[in-house]
């Protein structure tokens, strides 16, 4: 049997909330009961369309929406059309996440939804620039120090990826750490274990950009503690 190498996650030095691409995610809870329309971009180019119907009777609490794949099966929708057969349809609890990631190629995705019941078409949610509620998550691989911006390039925290070393059991990554975008400024520096997950809380026309610096040698694993691994259900906060 041999390896297939994923050039995408090799290759990769920045990583965007606003331009989705493998190993992150961004999550969106809709509050109000209704049938949603999702617009999918990939590079600010419409590709294909899905729906979200939201409803308290609906016992899901999450909907894993993966755009690479929804992009090769179904062709784009005239915008607002809610009868079209060939569009997936999502179905998810109030209280619950829809939950927006890329499982191949080289991404670049975000998404547009409005409320289809509404009178106009005014996008509520626009992945691009995250508001209160909205989880944009990240699991980074490559050892070395990453530099945190938003959206208007501004430098918001450090981020060191500590290397592991070679362990004789099968290394499994702690468990995803939270960080509150409003307090992000207190924060000099955010350490990781290789795959360890983050998981950033917005407050309001958040985007978050994550560039990789260098390899820093000085920052290796030391003897910490091995939790549960992390999954993309640790959206859910709570």
């Amino acid at each position: 049997m041999s390896a297939k190498i994923n050039r995408h996650l090799i290759k990769q030095t920045r990583f965007d909330s606003g331009s989705l691409t493998q190993l992150g995610f961004v999550a969106h809870q809709y509050k109000t009961s209704g049938r949603y329309k999702v617009d999918v971009y990939r590079e600010n180019e419409l590709r294909t369309s899905c729906y979200i119907d939201v409803d308290t009777d609906n016992e899901s609490l999450q909907a894993s929406i993966e755009l690479s794949g929804l992009e090769l099966g179904i062709n784009t929708s005239k915008k607002g059309s809610c009868c079209d057969s060939n569009v997936k349809i999502y179905k998810i609890n109030r209280e619950g996440y829809a939950l927006f990631y890329v499982n191949k190629g080289a991404g670049k995705y975000h998404v547009k939804s409005y409320y289809l019941e509404s009178r106009g078409e005014s996008y509520l949610f626009d992945s691009t620039t995250l508001n209160k509620g909205d989880l944009f998550g990240l699991t980074l691989l490559r050892p070395g120090r990453y530099q945190l911006r938003d959206g208007n390039s501004n430098p918001l925290s450090s981020l060191v990826v500590e290397a592991v070393k070679p362990l004789e059991k099968k290394y499994v990554p702690p468990e995803a750490i939270n960080v509150e975008l409003s307090e992000i400024h207190k924060m000099k520096e955010i350490s990781l274990l290789q795959a360890q997950g983050i998981i950033f809380n917005a407050k309001s026309d958040n985007r978050v950009i994550i560039d990789f610096e260098d390899d820093d040698e000085k920052h290796q694993c030391g003897d910490r503690p091995i939790a549960a691994r992390w999954t993309k259900s640790n959206a859910k906060r709570g």
